[in-house]
């Protein structure tokens, strides 16, 4: 019998020198709490490697122990302050005594989920210059989405909530998986997430297909992807 939730994580390193995006999870198996993080570091250099890499799971025990995540990204920041190295953040908790599933973030890495009746919903809300262009009805430029407003180590933390008898699958991702996608549409991250039969597999494609459109249109650039799905327990 399939114990949920039940998650799957893909990652590939695109045309970087080193893989700075890290993921980590904890259960607390006390509460049964069960924490989700993704850290996608700022730069190319292994001491941004070796910050996410420690920072995530950290993160994550945080996660699975506050009564919100954003508290956990707030005591995360307070231990990181000072570092030369940062990193932007998404993370979401599932607590079997709490109706929500529960999300914070600092910066542009997302978390989506997918309804039972409604489709495809993005929880978080981009902190980069972009999305404050398109707050002032203006058109961001190509790059505007690379110039990150709040990261782990200062700047705003957003929260969202969803109820969880609503929520089929839960994505969180790095720009490197979902922006290639959402900037030419093909395939829709959307249709990859909905039509996948497991985490494993919507994992898997959201990260091969988007490395492929960013070195099939960005003359063989890719970034650092990764994607972590997570599956819950089907209505009775």
């Amino acid at each position: 019998m399939t114990k949920f939730p039940v998650f799957s994580v893909a990652q590939d390193q695109g045309s970087r020198s080193y893989q700075c995006d890290h993921w980590a999870t904890y259960r607390d198996d006390t509460t049964g709490a069960h924490a989700f993080v993704v850290l996608d570091g700022i730069g190319d250099r292994a001491a941004v490697r070796d910050f996410v890499h420690y920072y995530a799971p950290r993160l994550a025990e945080a996660t699975a122990r506050q009564p919100n995540p954003a508290d956990a990204l707030a005591e995360i920041r307070a231990e990181c302050l000072g570092e030369l190295h940062d990193a932007v953040a998404v993370a979401a908790v599932y607590r079997p005594d709490d109706s929500k599933l529960r999300f914070a973030w600092s910066g542009d890495s997302r978390a989506y989920w997918l309804s039972r009746i409604w489709g495809i919903e993005c929880a978080t809300r981009d902190h980069n210059a972009a999305q404050e262009l398109r707050d002032q009805g203006r058109k961001p430029g190509p790059y505007d989405h690379n110039i990150v407003t709040s990261t782990l180590g200062e700047g705003e933390i957003g929260t969202a909530e969803v109820d969880r008898d609503r929520v089929l699958r839960a994505l969180l991702c790095t720009d490197g998986a979902y922006h290639p996608l959402e900037t030419y549409r093909t395939p829709l991250l959307e249709n990859i997430l909905a039509l996948s039969d497991d985490a494993q597999e919507a994992a898997t494609d959201l990260v091969r297909e988007g490395v492929t459109k960013s070195r099939t249109a960005d003359r063989s650039y890719a970034d650092n992807a990764t994607a972590l799905a997570i599956d819950f327990a089907p209505l009775s």
